[in-house]
């Protein structure tokens, strides 16, 4: 189809020997499909999966550090000791060397003990991404067909801010689990629908049309200029075949995100 567009006579197979249009058809191909794919949340596209968790390595401290014992008064501690008080225990660490008196809190305001978090890098949730170099605190495989992640654990991700991080061929987040939808490069041209197909046909022609045609590249960008008007009207139609969400006035609340998101709950 996108030889037919150009004007070039169409070809019986990729892989047809000593032939031009055939040799840029089997070069582009694959690009041009992804490319495609990974513009939009194609429905046709989309998959299920449910990721598989990967071990990262924890970051090192240079100096071991001190373990950490429970408070007590009338007590001797050199300056870097680590101690735990409170209910529930906090971290604290010794500023300076100090004997305690019989009230920890006159210690603290005298300036003895701060408090720390190098136990738990996050003293307000569950999260430890701080104790490794992802910043997130758990890692999983993204499988090797994966070009656009939709969403995570249920929740979109577009329109607001993302809940994990992509590096490489695997997905970080502080989420305990990850089911996602994910946007498949899908070989199988069955499952292609009419508009997806659209797209594909005028980005592959746009990429190897000045090649065949050996002129210059306003047909090229003519080309261009063609698949970018087809994809908006693809995306406003995909879109509408999505499952409608319920409003939630409480997951949309900015007052109730905020409370969720400050530290002082």
């Amino acid at each position: 189809m996108a030889l037919a567009r150009i004007g070039v006579k169409p070809i019986q197979a990729l892989d047809t020997p000593d032939d031009i249009p055939s040799e840029q058809c089997l070069l582009n191909w694959e690009m041009s499909r992804d490319v495609v794919s990974r513009s939009h949340q194609w429905n046709c596209l989309i998959q299920p999966l449910v990721l598989v968790e990967v071990v990262q390595d924890p970051i090192i401290p240079p100096d071991p550090t001190p373990a950490a014992t429970a408070w007590a008064p009338l007590t001797a501690y050199a300056a870097g000791a680590y101690v735990r008080y409170g209910d529930p225990a906090y971290l604290y660490q010794a500023l300076i060397a100090n004997v305690s008196t019989a009230v920890f809190t006159n210690d603290l305001t005298s300036g003895f003990w701060f408090q720390t978090d190098i136990g738990n890098t996050s003293p307000f949730g569950d999260c430890d991404g701080e104790n490794y170099a992802s910043g997130w605190a758990f890692k999983y495989q993204l499988p090797e067909d994966c070009l656009l992640v939709v969403a995570l654990n249920d929740r979109p991700c577009e329109g607001r801010e993302e809940d994990f991080e992509i590096m490489g061929s695997c997905l970080y987040t502080d989420e305990e689990r990850a089911i996602i939808k994910y946007v498949q490069a899908v070989d199988d041209t069955t499952r292609y629908d009419a508009l997806f197909t659209e797209c594909l046909v005028l980005h592959l022609a746009a990429a190897i049309a000045t090649v065949l045609r050996q002129d210059d590249t306003s047909i090229s960008i003519g080309f261009a200029r063609l698949y970018l008007v087809a994809l908006g009207k693809a995306r406003a139609k995909d879109g509408g075949e999505k499952r409608p969400r319920r409003f939630d006035p409480v997951a949309n609340s900015r007052f109730v995100g905020s409370r969720f998101w400050s530290t002082n709950r």
